[in-house]
């Protein structure tokens, strides 16, 4: 499927004044590793006009008011963040690259044009197609396009691209071109690296080709469960969350985003409908080279009921399209009991300050619509971190309206051992859990990080995409918050039975392990109970003499809290037995001062 960039740049986020409340952060530039490498996939080409496939140097000449040239060649990018070669159609003889990681100047603007003119006359309709690999830190691409060698129209390409993200590899580009080129018969083409502050990543270009556009192609660009856009929003309240807690389910607002690569006008007819049976509908007519922002109604609310809801986007014209795999697109958010969630659920990436084990934070920020209480922060760990016996670390909230984004409470600690580690595409939560609980504020925005204090190397796994200025990473080395744009693992647990595992739970009563484990001053031990029973709950030394009831009468169905006083309790190893007429548990507890 070919993915079409015309002139989406202003139709991806609206204009205006900033308007976000939250210190702005720039992006941070790191190496982000994937669980699984993804093979290389070559779209079908349409016939050429014109096509030039890098194997001859000579066919481009290099410009731009940049210190630094495009260099055609077998050569990968070779900067300290090198992303790798581009896979295209042709690599084996030569691709064009813009290495701006390795040249690290404090600017960038360069250019690579074609020497010889390209004649299109005969040929009104016209796309400019070729195969790349990028990465954006905080540079811009263009193609400029000329019919004169002098002056040129401009077509940014990769906005949809945010910063420490990449295309596919390779990703194949469709751009109509035909208001400058059409018919033309002496056409130039320029590939335009700028950056006004350099040292970003890396521009690889292949396989570039002229098509004339015969037909009908309406292209699904981009869609969305949430019209969020950072830079004219005051709070957190739409981000694209992946898990919503019963609590916390609030409108969404469904939209698409469409454009036409054809060879004239038609109708369009755009529909967002879920499999909640919520469904919207549009018809219109789009121009060639067009962009729509289309927005379902903006009450969709997913029905209170716990589950997994899909979204489709589907896109359709009055024409035969000759290319419909680029006409639907799907989403999906879940409801459940008390998991707040950015991430997609299973571990694609992972983030670290360095390689060297320097401390840092890194997490998420969100937006309770309700009073709720916080009983832990839970992360996901890269089975690439180097924990050996045990890593003692904990999270944090944090205050994002704040300008160092200071600390609102910290959990316990908790030491994260090899076994909590999680292979690439899995998702093992490790529970910082806050005792006593946080109180969280309706209407309020929150950052929920995890913390490491260095000594070894812990990844923290990163799974789907984040908005620019919502995920954040701490770097100790500089004392520097960085945002970061694939959502770290990291999750809100409303749960107040947090520390009862599933494989605590027997005949409809659960009972967990205390927690801090050993304890110093004060310990907490979670139950639950599927429906009211007498309850005794009794705390034993390791000889069995009773110490301590802590529990005893009529308990109501639910998740229950017992906090224990263990600043009088000599050190040593106890038992807490919980006791009701269906069954009998006991766990060990740890007292060390």
């Amino acid at each position: 499927m070919k993915n079409l960039y015309a002139l989406l740049a202003g139709t991806l986020v609206a204009g205006g004044a900033m308007a976000q409340s939250h210190p702005l952060m720039h992006a941070k530039k790191m190496a982000l590793a994937p669980a699984h490498p993804v093979a290389s996939a070559h779209a079908p080409r349409g016939a050429a006009i014109w096509s030039d496939d890098f194997s001859d140097p000579s066919t481009w000449q290099m410009g731009g008011d940049g210190a630094n040239d495009w260099v055609i060649g077998q050569v990968a990018p070779a900067g300290t963040f090198p992303s790798p070669a581009i896979l295209s159609t042709t690599a084996s003889n030569g691709w064009a690259i813009y290495d701006s990681d390795l040249y690290c100047a404090s600017s960038d603007d360069a250019w690579m044009q074609n020497v010889t003119p390209i004649d299109l006359t005969g040929f009104p309709v016209v796309q400019l197609v070729f195969e790349e690999y990028y990465r954006k830190y905080q540079d811009q691409t263009f193609v400029d396009v000329s019919n004169d060698g002098t002056n040129w129209t401009q077509y940014q390409v990769n906005a949809n691209i945010s910063s420490n993200n990449s295309s596919t590899n390779p990703a194949v580009i469709t751009l109509p071109i035909s208001s400058v080129a059409g018919d033309q018969s002496t056409v130039y083409i320029r590939f335009h690296f700028k950056s006004v502050a350099g040292c970003d990543y890396a521009w690889q270009v292949d396989d570039v080709s002229i098509e004339a556009i015969a037909g009908y192609d309406l292209v699904n660009v981009a869609a969305s469960n949430t019209a969020y856009e950072y830079v004219n929003t005051t709070s957190w309240d739409s981000l694209p969350y992946t898990i919503y807690p019963l609590t916390e389910i609030r409108p969404l607002q469904l939209n698409m985003i469409y454009t036409s690569n054809s060879v004239a006008a038609e109708n369009a007819t755009a529909t967002i409908s879920t499999s909640d049976g919520y469904s919207s509908s549009n018809t219109a007519s789009i121009n060639p080279s067009d962009t729509v922002h289309y927005y379902g109604a903006p009450d969709y609310t997913p029905s209170a009921a716990l589950g997994i809801y899909h979204f489709n986007f589907a896109l359709s014209g009055e024409n035969t399209e000759t290319d419909t795999t680029n006409n639907n697109r799907s989403d999906s958010v879940e409801v459940s009991t008390d998991i707040f969630a950015r991430d997609r659920g299973a571990f694609q990436y992972y983030y670290n300050n360095d390689d060297q084990g320097s401390a840092f934070k890194i997490g998420n920020g969100f937006h309770v619509v309700n009073d709720e209480m916080l009983y832990s922060i839970d992360g996901v760990f890269s089975n690439t971190s180097e924990v050996g016996s045990g890593l003692e670390m904990n999270a944090q909230l944090l205050d994002p309206n704040t300008s160092d984004f200071s600390p609102l409470a910290e959990s316990q600690y908790t030491t994260v051992f090899e076994t909590d580690l999680t292979d690439g595409g899995g998702a093992n939560f490790v529970h910082f859990i806050f005792n006593p609980p946080v109180a969280l504020t309706a209407g309020t925005d929150y950052l929920a990080v995890v913390q490491h204090f260095g000594g070894v190397r812990l990844d923290v796994a990163a799974s789907g995409d984040s908005p620019a200025q919502t995920s954040f990473i701490y770097q100790s080395t500089n004392a520097t918050w960085y945002y970061v744009t694939k959502a770290p693992m990291v999750r809100m647990n409303f749960n107040s039975n947090v520390g009862v595992g599933a494989e605590d739970v027997r005949n409809g009563v659960g009972l967990g392990q205390s927690f801090p484990n050993p304890a110093n001053t004060t310990t907490s031990v979670n139950y639950s109970l599927d429906n009211a029973a007498q309850v005794a709950l009794n705390l034993y030394d390791i000889n069995g003499k009773l110490v301590r009831n802590l529990v005893q009468g009529t308990v109501g169905a639910g998740s229950h809290r017992v906090d224990i006083s263990t600043a009088d309790l000599q050190e040593g190893v106890y038992f807490y037995t919980l006791t009701t007429d269906k069954m009998t548990a006991t766990k060990r507890m740890t007292v060390v001062h």
